[in-house]
This record gives structure tokens, sequence and C-alpha cells, in this order.
């Protein structure tokens, strides 16, 4: 449509210099709404456009529009081309004073720019603090791991000493815990072989050898102890004298007596299974929950002592180990986390986030809003006193039996004809005032060689007017629609 117009426009130029050959008079067809509803009647305006309308008008919605959205062009200018003397706004409305609006878009293009560069500046910063803040902490932590080494190097021998004693120790807990299950085992396949059946499925006791009486003979004379463990019924006797000066008795279950190679087999078991746990509990010793701390407990505590007087004396030159070493862990720490905060500002996501933060902040100065719709309405002025002239009103025609506008007037050198009507409509009696649009060409040989020009209401553009009828909202709506028209050529 728009290169019709412009077509149009220029032939019009050359047919049109100082001639008028088009009728003077013409109406409005509302065929097309009368098929669908009652016309009652029809007001409006008829407007000619010069050929220089549909550049005026071009230019006019251009402007308007990025005055509408001056904040958020000049951003995106700005964010594409990143050169403050490249962005604008496309102001080309001839022959109308823009020296106010154009001074108040300077500040906000300032504004845009400070506004801009400030998110640049602000990730530089904070990239350029996190990376001094993780220079910092390493040289820290160089110093720290120097004072450590010397520190580690002053009680290597107490440290190994005391690590060693450790493991010694976990290292008879699993064997004990390797005694426990290799006994139950035993025990569970021993029952399993006289073909025990219980109300519980067989299973391996963890405590199998942690359930027994005892004899004590420590403080009895040697000479007044027994050879061996007096026997106790039910019960396999364990030796542990020379560990313990102890004899310990462990319950045989009755289904292990019932065949004497079975019971033999049973205590064996018994007898050699705890005879290992206990030589492993002497070496562990006492944890000192029944008395006090003996064997590897003993020793480990020890050792423990001398390892803290060895830090003691370490501390004096190399400092405080605790407190060294939380220091290291809060330093890694920090370097961790300002290493993230680098790789995070570094990132286009967070970029873009402060850069959106940065537009919502951005405010029209003082004036802006008052000076836009000043430069809006002598833009509006121009438009419909120099290119879309009003001709004449809209009325019901006299000489028609069908509802259909009535214009007259048509007398200059215009190029086209616009039409704003406001239909009063009725269907299933619910009436209603619909504002529709229609232009026609004066070049066009249907209307050159017609006796009156004919404008066909544009249905698709059909909609309610609302409330407000006045001749600032006619010329509003047409500029929409010749807008919309231009727009879809």
């Amino acid at each position: 449509m728009k290169r019709t117009l412009y077509a149009g426009l220029m032939a019009a130029t050359a047919f049109l210099a100082g001639c008028q050959d088009y009728p003077s008079t013409g109406v409005v067809d509302t065929r097309e709404l009368r098929e669908r509803a009652t016309v009652e009647e029809i007001t409006g305006q008829a407007f000619g456009m010069k050929e220089s309308a549909v550049s005026a008008v071009t230019a006019y919605q251009s402007a308007a529009s990025d005055l509408n959205y001056a904040k958020e062009r000049l951003w995106r200018q700005y964010g594409e081309t990143g050169d403050a003397s490249a962005i604008a706004l496309d102001l080309n409305y001839p022959g109308v004073d823009k020296t106010q609006i154009s001074g108040l878009l300077d500040q906000v293009k300032a504004q845009v720019v400070a506004s801009y560069d400030g998110v640049s500046t602000a990730i530089e910063t904070e990239v350029s603090e996190a990376k001094q803040g993780i220079q910092d902490a390493k040289a820290e932590l160089v110093a720290l791991n120097k004072a450590d080494a010397a520190f580690k190097a002053a009680t290597a021998s107490e440290q190994k000493a005391y690590d060693q004693a450790v493991q010694d120790l976990e290292a008879v807990q699993n064997q004990m815990r390797e005694q426990f299950h290799d006994t139950g085992v035993k025990i569970v396949k021993l029952a399993e072989r006289v073909g025990f059946t219980g109300r519980r499925s067989l299973s391996v006791n963890p405590k199998i050898l942690t359930r027994y009486k005892t004899r004590d003979y420590n403080g009895v004379a040697a000479s007044q102890q027994p050879k061996e463990c007096p026997p106790l019924r039910g019960h396999e006797p364990i030796d542990t004298r020379d560990l313990n000066g102890m004899c310990a008795y462990i319950h045989v279950g009755t289904i292990f007596t019932r065949d004497p190679d079975v019971e033999r087999d049973a205590r064996t078991i018994y007898r050699e299974g705890f005879r290992n746990f206990a030589e492993l509990m002497v070496k562990a010793g006492d944890d000192g929950s029944n008395g006090a701390r003996s064997g590897l407990h003993a020793k480990i505590d020890t050792l423990k002592a001398e390892l803290n007087n060895a830090y003691a004396e370490a501390a004096k030159t190399h400092g405080n180990k605790q407190e060294r070493d939380q220091k290291i862990a809060t330093l890694n720490r920090k370097i961790q986390t300002l290493t993230a905060q680098v790789e995070k500002a570094q990132s286009e996501d967070y970029r873009e986030d402060l850069l959106s933060d940065a537009k919502y902040d951005l405010k029209y100065p003082e004036g802006f809003y008052e000076a836009r719709k000043a430069y809006d309405l002598s833009m509006i002025s121009d438009l419909f006193q120099n290119h879309i002239v009003a001709l004449s009103d809209i009325r019901m025609n006299p000489e028609s039996d069908v509802p259909e506008g009535y214009f007259e007037n048509v007398e200059g050198d215009y190029a086209y004809l616009v039409t704003v009507s406001d239909i009063l409509a009725e269907k299933h009696r619910n009436k209603q005032v619909l504002r529709s649009f229609g232009m026609a060409s004066l070049t066009a040989p249907e209307v050159t060689e017609a006796d009156v020009i004919k404008v066909s209401v544009d249905f698709g553009k059909l909609d309610n007017r609302g409330r407000d009828g006045s001749r600032e909202k006619m010329q509003q709506d047409l500029l929409e629609y010749l807008d919309d028209v231009l727009d879809k050529a």
C-alpha cells in the first residue's frame, strides 16, 4: 500500500498540476456493515490527502514512536554501537521546532551513556578487586604454608609416633571385627551342619565373643591357682590368665552337645576365637570406660601428650597450629569464593542482569513529558493544516434511500480522500457507535469517471468508538489508521 500510495502520488503530481478531475461530492458505502446490523445514523469527517501526506505521516509516526520509547531505543543503539555520537532518534518531521525536545533528549543520551558505561566500570572494578583479593590471599597462604612446613618439621617425630599408634589401634580394632565375623560364620555353618531350624533364620552375631562369664584370679598366688581353668557346666573354659588374670567361659548351645564330634568342634571354634579376641583386646587395651586406659589407648594418650608438648614448643617460633590451620582453611575458602565471583562477573548473563537493572533505573529529565506532548501536538497540527485537510462533514445522504454517508466540497489538489465515520448501528437491540475508516484514490479511473466519490467502509478497521468523540481523538485515530495502512504496504 505504501508503494501504491507513493506511486499514485507521483502520478497525481503531474495530473493535478493546477486542475481537478474528480467529483466534488461523495458517499460512504455502508453496504457490508448493513448486511450485519441496522445503520441508524452516520456522522464524521472527510479529509483530502496531499501528495506530501504519506511522507509526513511516516515522519510523524517514526518521531512519535521514537519519543514514546526514547530510553529503550537510545539504550539499544548504544549497546549495539558503543559510540555515543552515533546514537540518535529519528525526529525528521519537517517544519516543526524541535529545539526543546532535542535538548532534553541530549540529557537522556548522556544518562544512557553514563549508565551503560557505569555497568562496564562496575564489572571491571569488581573483577579487579576480586583478583586482588585472590592475589593477597595466595601471598598470605605462602607465608602460612611456609610456617606450617617449619612447624611440621619441628614436630615430625612426635607426629609420626602418634599417627602410627592411632593406625595400630585402628588395625587392631579391624582385626577384632574380623574375628567376630570369622567365629560367627563358623558357628552358623556348624549349626547348619546339624540341621538346626529355629524360629529365626541363622545369621552371624557380631557380639558372639562378647557374651561370656569370667573367674578372676588376679591377686591369687600362682601356687594357689588351678593348673587349668575349672569347668563350668554348659560352657567352654578359655584360659586367659596370662593375658588378664582371668578364666573366661562361653556358653555352648545345646544344639551342639547332642553329637560329641559336633560339640568338640563347637568348643574348638569358641576357644580359638575367644583366645584370639582376648589377645587383641589386651593389645588394644581399655578405652577408659571400665577404669584406667591401657594398651594402645594408654600409648596414644602418652604420645598425644608428647605431641602437644612439641606443638607448644614449636608454636613459640612458628605460631599456633590450630589458629594457622583455621586461617589457611579460611583463605582457601576466600580464594574459592573470589574465583567464582570473577567467573560470574565476567559472564554475559551477569552483565545483562546489571544492564537490565541500569536500564530500569533510567529516568526522563524534568519537563520531558510536557515537551514530548507539545512536540507531538505541533506535528499533528502541521499534519492537519498542510498535508491532511478537513474538507467536509459527513452526514446521512439525503438523496439516498439506503443509510449511507454523504460529504461534499472536495475541492483542491489532493491525491487521496480519507473518511472517518461514526456509525450508529443496532444489532439484536444493542446499539453502539462504530468508528470506521475508508480511503479512495482521487486519480483512479473509477473515481475520475464517476459522478460521486464512493468510499467503502474498511470493515477490518471497524471498532467501538467509545465515549470520546472529540476532534483530537478523531485525528489520532485517523493517524493510527494511516500508519497501519502504510505499515502493511
